[in-house]
């Protein structure tokens, strides 16, 4: 298992990412101008998978979170 500090860092990080998805996603859904290769379509699409994936993240490191509380209340 590790340790606290550690387990710690990684939730952090784990958030961060999950915000920097989530952020990214909404630029490419409300930004026009950003990336004027990709079209509207492919742009809109490229918002939701990263919206998508970051609430995933979100989530994930939700339910580790709650895992690791309730292992630490067990012992």
């Amino acid at each position: 298992m590790q340790n606290k500090l550690m387990q710690t860092a990684l939730f952090w990080f784990g958030m961060i990412m999950a915000a920097v998805f989530i952020c990214c996603g909404f630029i490419f859904l409300l930004n026009q101008t950003f990336l004027p290769v990709l079209a509207g379509t492919k742009r809109a699409i490229m918002g939701i998978v990263f919206l998508m994936y970051g609430a995933f993240r979100a989530t994930k490191q939700y339910t580790n979170y709650k895992r690791i509380q309730r292992e630490e209340g067990n012992e």
